[in-house]
């Protein structure tokens, strides 16, 4: 169904924006979106926000490659590396909001009731995590950013692994129910269609 590539996405995520990790990682995502946009708008929704995960991957790919070689040193560049945090946690909280949202629809429409309950625990893992982005974010003006840097980390690290044993969830409840399901459904069809010819050689 496309759980498995977005766990291995997501999954990559705890790699913290090494290249070319990141690349790979929304572009798993986003082929694994591709197979489940049918079941609800909100993986339509994850889909798009998934390219835009993508295209900064490859932005901060290249901005990478021209500090490494000395082109560009971007990471010098104090307000560029501000802009980039920005960019990339705006990218990645938007993306993770519609795929929670998706994965609480298609738990709803499966009876998967903890996958319900996950998703609102990881809604709120995601409220918590911007509010503290902003504490840090005020936290430059007042000279404590620096003493809020591990916290937020470790919460970080948290919130990526939470939801990444909620997709594991749905993968295991819910992909795996749909392929029992189609085999018990291909064993019927044969069943059917055995008992049919036996009938006809009678």
């Amino acid at each position: 169904m496309g759980f498995g590539l977005i766990f291995m996405g997501w999954s990559t995520l705890l790699f913290l924006k090494i290249m070319p990790v990141g690349i790979l990682g929304a572009y798993l995502m986003f082929r694994g979106l591709c197979k489940l946009s049918g079941y609800s708008e909100y993986f339509v929704k994850a889909k798009k926000a998934s390219v835009g995960l993508l295209c900064y991957f490859v932005l901060f790919g290249i901005m990478w490659v021209l500090d490494i070689f000395g082109i560009f040193r971007f990471t010098e560049i104090k307000a560029l590396m501000y802009a980039d945090q920005v960019l990339y946690y705006v990218a990645l909280l938007v993306f993770s909001y519609f795929l929670y949202k998706g994965l609480g629809d298609i738990s709803n429409q499966t009876g998967f009731e903890k996958g319900i309950k996950r998703e609102q625990k990881c809604v709120s893992l995601l409220i918590v995590f911007v509010i503290f982005s902003l504490v840090r974010i005020a936290g430059y003006f007042f000279g404590i950013e620096v003493y809020l840097r591990l916290p937020m980390l470790v919460y970080e690290m948290f919130w990526l692994v939470y939801s990444a044993m909620y997709i594991y969830s749905c993968y295991m409840m819910i992909a795996t129910q749909e392929i029992i399901d189609d085999e018990n459904k291909k064993m019927r069809e044969y069943d059917e269609k055995y008992s049919m010819l036996k009938r006809k050689k009678k």
